[in-house]
């Protein structure tokens, strides 16, 4: 199972490294995936970017929904997508 690495959660190592892409005038970042843990015979794993999901609140703070949810939310759908298929693994 791959689930955002919020602050607070624990993992044991970095199974894929960070990378990160210049193109163009841009930079295309790919954030790391951590081992967490096996629990009840599933193995868990984290997307790993602080900039996104190292914050006071899952969604939101005292003053509503974090601006970028929506941006946040797309990252993590393709990096466990492409963890996925690059480890061939089931998630």
């Amino acid at each position: 199972m791959v689930l955002p690495r919020y602050r607070g959660t624990k993992a044991t190592a970095v199974v894929m490294p960070s990378l990160t892409i210049p193109m163009g005038g841009t930079r295309l970042r790919f954030p790391a995936i951590a081992n967490g843990t096996q629990l009840n015979g599933v193995r868990y794993y984290f997307v790993d970017d602080p900039e996104y999901f190292d914050r006071d609140g899952l969604y939101g703070g005292s003053s509503g929904d974090y601006p970028d949810n929506a941006e946040r939310y797309a990252e993590f759908c393709a990096r466990r997508s492409r963890w996925r298929s690059m480890s061939g693994r089931r998630m």
